[in-house]
């Protein structure tokens, strides 16, 4: 089945039109939507914020250009329970890629729920997002990029 440029749904072949963001369809989806969520744990192995943001930006790059549409950044809250210094650093540099034109946006694991704008946007991009574990739990260990 082919799949919504837009948010990513499969669609049926004899519809003119994606029944999940009404997307008028123009025949075979793009390499961009092919596929969905990519989990990047960043915080394997306790990179310091420089290896962390070399190994997160050669990450979107590549996974971009792999056709993934979104990526699940894990880089932890901190053992402490106060907070982790890559969480910071690397929402830095997510801010940075946001606006150089790099990513499209993201969403922070805490607002990661039904409640959010950015993440009712990124829903209706890619619906099956609402399945995922994190969703409406608050989990600041984690971010959501769409690419």
């Amino acid at each position: 089945m082919p799949l919504c440029s837009i948010c990513g749904n499969e669609v049926s072949a004899s519809t003119s039109t994606c029944p999940f963001c009404q997307q008028k369809l123009k025949g075979a989806s793009s390499k961009q939507s092919r596929k969905g969520l990519y989990v990047l744990n960043v915080k394997r192995n306790m990179p310091t914020c420089e290896e962390a943001d070399r190994k997160l930006r050669n990450s979107l790059i590549k996974l971009s250009k792999d056709g993934y549409s979104c990526v699940k950044v894990i880089h932890g809250y901190g053992s402490s329970g106060v907070g982790g210094e890559l969480r910071y650093c690397l929402r830095d540099v997510l801010n940075r890629l946001r606006n150089n034109g790099i990513i499209d946006f993201f969403v922070e694991g805490e607002y990661f729920d039904s409640d959010s704008g950015k993440s009712k946007l990124l829903l209706r991009r890619l619906p099956s997002l609402s399945k995922d574990k994190d969703f409406n739990k608050s989990n600041k260990g984690i971010t959501i990029v769409k690419l």
